[in-house]
């Protein structure tokens, strides 16, 4: 995943191989990283060989420290670390 902003405004693009068979899962992200009630990252998963529609998952948004980042959802948990 690779992001950028200005501000507190978070957009960034990346892709996801989870599939068994897989696939990529590309999305794009959209966010900010000041605190709001519910959802505050939104990545929306585009069309591909499993889905001809896209598709919107939300977000919360934590960064324990600067290089590592946290989006949870009540069915899941990503982490991502800096390179």
């Amino acid at each position: 995943m690779t992001l950028s902003g200005t501000g507190t405004e978070i957009k960034g693009s990346g892709s996801k191989d989870t599939d068994p068979a897989g696939i990529i899962f590309e999305f794009t992200v959209s966010g900010t990283s000041n605190p709001v009630s519910g959802f505050n990252f939104t990545l929306t998963y585009l069309p591909n060989a499993v889905s001809v529609e896209s598709s919107t998952v939300g977000y919360t948004y934590s960064q324990p420290d600067m290089n590592h980042l946290v989006l949870a959802r009540p069915s899941e948990m990503l982490h991502f670390a800096r390179r």
